[in-house]
């Protein structure tokens, strides 16, 4: 009976032995492979969320000749395929190799198009479709008067490429500022329109556009391009105590209202004026604001006449690495055969007219310490 509980108890110990050898050896294993594909899913997410972020931050600029892609985004992009018309037809063509745009590089259109009308859209190793028409202004042609004010062609409400003015294309003409405030301060004295163009800063004093790098602080160069497409935007400077000149901003509420003498001529037959601005505001990514613009006609004879009108203001926030923009770009419209008033002013007084533009922002919410400034990059004002 004896012998009998000993070998029984040999063989619970030994089975427990090898219970305890295959869970030593089991136990890991499965931990284990949890741990690998735990690892495993959180690469390809990690990997995946890498990929979104750099698809996204893939940007091409069109050259201001327009015989580049311009990259001035801080990815490489690498075109794989492009869309052609060719005689009104839309074809996706394979590059035989794919071409590298290094950041800061760019690709002449030659090398994938004979010309810039065949070239509809590229798309990118990434998957990400770039249409060309999106990088373009409102397409050239037809005849413009002095300002664009007697466009026509095709595009919507007559605009052609010859009524755009915008960057250093704004020397032709005399602006000033009518109005600047900045929080409860105002700036109107000291104020000035300026461009940075050509490494230098180039303002509007006097009705005479002159060089005055000397005076603006250096830091002031990052709100020249604030969507950084190479066309700078017409941005307002001020004075402040040490007699240096800063780019208007702040974090509560600024505007300012600036002049463009003898913009465009208007003909008393005028049906409808429409008047086309691309307004680009840097904003803290924490701010929710609110943007006013007015364009308003003046007739050069008598300041007192003189046809005014809002923008509907749409933005659309773009984050960028370290900021985000608001973007406005559209128009404003008097439509002259409707309304007895526009139709009265204009039949009464054709002729030239200046051109203001009245910009307000305002933060209705912020928990940062960005301020928020504003330029204009382009105008046009078409008639017909």
């Amino acid at each position: 009976m004896i012998k009998q509980l000993r070998k029984g108890q040999a063989e619970v110990i030994g089975g427990l032995m090898v219970v305890s050898v295959l869970l030593l050896i089991i136990i890991p294993l499965i931990l284990n492979t949890m741990t690998s594909s735990t690892n495993v899913g959180t690469r390809n997410y990690v990997l995946r969320s890498q990929f979104e972020i750099e698809r996204w931050s893939e940007r091409l600029v069109l050259s201001a000749d327009k015989t580049r892609l311009e990259n001035p985004s801080t990815v490489e992009v690498t075109i794989v395929r492009i869309w052609r018309n060719i005689s009104g037809r839309s074809d996706p063509y394979d590059l035989p190799r794919p071409i590298n745009i290094s950041v800061g590089g760019y690709l002449p259109i030659n090398q994938l198009v004979n010309n810039l009308a065949e070239l509809e859209a590229v798309v990118t190793a990434r998957g990400r479709v770039i249409k060309i028409q999106e990088l373009l202004p409102p397409s050239q042609g037809g005849e413009g008067g002095e300002g664009g004010g007697e466009g026509g062609g095709e595009a919507p409400l007559g605009l052609t490429g010859e009524e755009i003015t915008g960057g250093n294309y704004l020397y032709n003409y005399s602006i000033s500022v009518l109005k600047c405030q900045m929080g409860s301060t105002n700036c109107t004295t000291t104020a000035v329109p300026a461009i940075y163009y050509n490494n230098r800063w180039i303002a509007n004093r006097s009705n005479a556009w002159v060089d005055i790098t000397n005076e603006v602080d250096s830091g002031e160069i990052m709100y020249s391009d604030l969507d950084e497409n190479k066309a700078p935007e017409l941005v307002i400077l001020y004075k402040d105590n040490n007699n240096k000149y800063y780019v208007l901003k702040d974090k509560d509420r600024y505007e300012y209202t600036i002049r463009i003498r003898n913009y465009t001529r208007i003909k008393a037959d005028t049906k409808l004026i429409a008047i086309y601005i691309k307004l680009v505001t840097r904003l803290d990514k924490t701010a929710t604001i609110n943007t006013f613009i007015r364009a308003t006609l003046v007739y050069t004879l008598n300041n007192a006449i003189n046809i005014s009108n809002y923008a509907t203001l749409s933005t659309a926030k773009i984050p960028q690495i370290n900021r985000e923009l608001a973007i406005y770009e559209g128009y404003v419209i008097f439509p002259v055969k409707q309304f007895e008033q526009f139709s009265s002013i204009v039949g009464n007084y054709p002729g030239d007219y200046h051109l203001d533009i009245e910009v307000r922002t305002e933060a209705l919410s912020s928990t940062g310490n960005t301020p928020f400034s504003s330029g204009i990059e382009y105008l046009a004002v078409v008639s017909n």
